[in-house]
């Protein structure tokens, strides 16, 4: 969002130059040689559950692949597990929900259902690509 966008443009120009990084407890501060600060701190993880997971590479055997940055919002794929064992998100192009089995570490991915309409090649490609990756 526009928000996001403002902020990272300034993180980004106050980071331009030398920075004095200091670390207290779990805060660290970074300083510009202009005085500027960004303070951080660790993010805590997400939850599997309730959290939107976007996905950003695609691995093939020993291949990876971005996603291309250039898709519109809409059609970034991601995940959302629910608590009741099921999956929903965006596959590329389209919608999709299904079973998600998750037990310690491994996800069991039912079949997806999901629309069916027909995109630009580019996203009916990363489509496929996220598509088989669930259907492991």
């Amino acid at each position: 969002d526009e928000t996001t966008e403002k902020a990272e443009k300034a993180a980004l120009a106050a980071m331009d130059g030398e920075v004095t990084a200091k670390l207290s407890g779990e805060k660290l501060t970074l300083t510009t040689e202009g005085g500027d600060t960004i303070a951080l701190s660790e993010e805590k993880p997400a939850g599997l559950v309730g959290t939107r997971w976007a996905v950003n590479t695609l691995l093939s055997g020993e291949t990876a692949t971005s996603v291309p940055a250039d898709l519109p919002k809409e059609r970034v794929p991601h995940l959302t597990f629910g608590e009741d064992g099921t999956v929903h998100g965006n596959s590329g192009c389209n919608s999709f929900h299904g079973k998600a089995a998750v037990e310690g570490s491994t996800i069991d991915f039912g079949p997806p259902a999901g629309t069916r309409k027909m995109c630009p090649e580019a996203e009916m490609e990363v489509e496929r690509a996220v598509l088989a990756a669930l259907d492991g």
